[in-house]
């Protein structure tokens, strides 16, 4: 994943036209989102794992997914045995963080990274 990442980094350097920047990141988020939804820390290599915790990605990810997952809509328990609320256990499961916390990082971060690329473009 970090290797596609970085291929993706490496195009998008070389296309100086802002059309194809947008392009080429709207395609990549595309396959990101298509192909493997989700990127969970499991399933990266131990000496990767700085990359997804450097990756706005990933904080827009879990922003996203604890927003959805933790509303009320996901407040249910499926049977009695179940000591956390249905769309916690889904988080836990997919390996994201189940703490409400980690939406308000995530539009930090999110807020953060757009005001640095706005303020560098200038």
């Amino acid at each position: 994943m970090l290797v596609v990442m970085a291929l993706e980094g490496f195009i998008i350097s070389r296309v100086q036209t802002t059309f194809f920047q947008c392009l080429c990141a709207l395609l990549f988020t595309s396959y990101v989102y298509s192909f493997r939804c989700y990127i969970v820390t499991d399933d990266i290599l131990k000496w990767w794992v700085w990359g997804f915790w450097i990756s706005p990605l990933m904080y827009a990810q879990t922003a996203a997914s604890d927003n959805e997952f933790l509303g009320n809509s996901w407040n249910k328990r499926e049977s009695n045995n179940m000591s956390s609320p249905l769309g916690e256990a889904l988080l836990r499961a997919r390996g994201l963080f189940p703490e409400s916390y980690w939406y308000w990082i995530g539009v930090g971060v999110m807020m953060g990274c757009t005001g640095y690329v706005w303020f560098r473009s200038e």
